[in-house]
């Protein structure tokens, strides 16, 4: 009934024949009939448990095995029961009797270690496949070259990256998605290796070709040109970018690149503009504690503190949490010392969630206000600063140099 491919027959009469006569000699060929027939049937672990307890395996049991096992591990890896796929998997080895379910079973422990974050074994698993000499019968050989760049890559290991995806790439077997993803994580293996020239020509290809993440590769064309100290051409291409893809999910990342390359231009008036754009245009976007600061910074350097203030300020307000908060009340003290108010901007700092400075921070802080106003030549104004910093701290750490300043203030 078995040849026949009466499973179900055939099962039940293994079965009954596993009951009736549990000491024959024929036992262990019996068991590996039912383990073949559960195969068939695509009941994998019931299969498992018949076909592991036999001491003694034949070649079909251990063929079996191996493909119960391995056929249960996909069931696993598709439930997303990747540790309990890897143990199958780990099975299936046991018994290397069919060459292309061992390869199968290797490329797909692979997957399941990538899917556990663990990108190096992953990479060594996937190179065991491509050596194995059932790996060019299955239909995944080339993907695998793919697959494996992308562990490389996660690794942190771009250079080994690069070169599987150059592998994929002049491989067969491909589809048309894959390639052009294959095209800009080449392009990033070599962006991150700063392998500019090699990054550009890649991104390039999807430019030119424009490839689905054709907005990607322009907002990396422009950073590559702005390493290079391309200034004018990544300006051009972040606003390429912007006209072609206004509603990418690089836009802001595009108009904050471009505002703050004008910064470092030194063009204020267009960098600021740019930046208030950007505000109003992406409000929830990670940029505008970053555009708020730069805003800033561009009052500040045209003399317009009372508006770089209330710029740091509202980053402090409303984006406490962020670096660029820090950066701000940095910016806020430097404005407030410059002008010799130290004792307002402690007031200030310590009622934001920022400002919790130590006797000693605060010392050096009043302390610099005092010198600024000595070194621009108020010298009226630094012997009064200095009074009121003894006056604060009766054992300042800076306790010469003050003396000094005031002494000089004299003069």
């Amino acid at each position: 009934s078995y040849e026949l491919d009466f499973n179900q027959q055939a099962l039940e009469a293994t079965q009954n024949f596993l009951k009736q006569f549990p000491s024959s000699r024929k036992i262990n060929e019996a068991k590996t009939l039912l383990g073949e027939i559960l195969l068939t049937s695509k009941n994998y672990q019931a299969a498992i448990d018949i076909l592991e307890p036999i001491q003694d395996k034949s070649a079909e049991a251990k063929e079996a095995y191996q493909k119960v096992t391995y056929f249960r591990g996909l069931e696993f890896y598709n439930e997303r029961a990747f540790p309990n796929a890897l143990s199958m998997f780990l099975r299936s080895e046991k018994f290397p009797e069919d060459e292309e379910i061992s390869a199968l079973s290797m490329y797909w422990k692979a997957e399941a270690s990538y899917e556990l974050r663990k990108f190096g074994e992953a990479v060594s698993h996937f190179e065991t496949f491509l050596g194995m000499p059932g790996a060019k019968k299955t239909g995944v050989y080339n993907f695998a070259n793919y697959a494996l760049a992308y562990s490389a890559f996660e690794d942190e290991k771009y250079s080994k990256a690069a070169n599987y995806f150059e592998k994929f790439l002049n491989g067969n077997d491909k589809d048309q998605k894959t390639v052009n993803d294959a095209i800009i994580r080449l392009a990033d293996s070599y962006f991150v290796s700063k392998s500019y020239g090699n990054a550009l020509a890649n991104y390039n290809k999807i430019i030119a070709n424009g490839s689905t993440g054709e907005d990607y590769a322009l907002f990396q064309r422009g950073m590559i040109q702005g390493l290079e100290n391309q200034n004018d051409a990544k300006i051009a291409t972040m606003q390429d970018l912007l006209k072609k893809f206004p509603n990418s999910n690089y836009a802001d990342d595009a108009g904050f690149e471009t505002a703050y390359t004008y910064f470092n231009k030194g063009d204020f008036d267009v960098s600021k503009s740019d930046l208030i754009t950007l505000v109003s245009k992406y409000p929830n976007s990670s940029y505008v504690p970053r555009a708020l600061v730069t805003i800033g910074l561009v009052q500040y350097n045209q003399d317009k503190d009372d508006e770089a203030l209330e710029s740091f300020k509202k980053v402090i307000r409303e984006y406490a949490s962020t670096e660029e908060a820090k950066q701000a009340l940095e910016s806020i003290k430097n404005i407030y010392v410059d002008r010799g108010d130290s004792e307002g901007f402690i007031t200030y700092a310590n009622s934001t969630p920022l400002g919790n400075y130590s006797a000693a921070e605060q010392d050096n802080i009043i302390f610099q206000a005092a010198n600024n106003r000595y070194l621009k030549g108020d010298f009226k104004g630094a012997f009064e600063a200095v009074n009121a910093y003894f006056d604060k701290f009766p054992k300042a750490i800076h306790d010469k140099e003050a003396k000094f300043v005031r002494a000089e203030s004299l003069v």
